[in-house]
């Protein structure tokens, strides 16, 4: 049961971003990977991609990580990006072309660096 009611409320919580494809999402990195972006995909929607820039300018990285789950439960992931040096103004795209039900994108700052800011956004069809 609360295995269902912790599914029921990770779907609820990622249908806000869902429902406003396209929708940015801006903030602040910090010491540990933080999710910041949750995507919940229709069994129509299998190819898209997500956006992520570093839009600081204070010579600090990003670091991030794009997860996918293929079930809505969320138990096991595949880690389908990751990278430790989005550099100041830089901008990558990832593009998805699996079946994911569930993509979460995390971000930090690396080791040696200090806090970042970022923006994220997405669009599937």
């Amino acid at each position: 049961m609360k295995k269902l009611i912790l599914t029921i409320l990770v779907v609820m919580i990622s249908l806000c971003v869902y429902a406003e494809q396209g929708a940015t999402t801006t903030g602040t990195t910090t010491s540990a990977y933080v999710t910041v972006y949750t995507i919940v995909l229709t069994a129509n929607e299998l190819q898209g991609g997500i956006t992520l820039k570093n839009t600081g300018s204070d010579g600090n990285d990003v670091e991030f990580q794009v997860l996918g789950y293929m079930h809505a439960d969320a138990t096991e992931y595949t880690i389908i990006a990751t990278a430790d040096n989005l550099t100041d103004g830089n901008t990558v795209t990832i593009n998805i072309n699996n079946a994911y039900r569930i993509i979460v994108v995390q971000v930090m700052y690396p080791a040696a660096g200090a806090a970042s800011t970022y923006s994220c956004s997405h669009e599937f069809k």
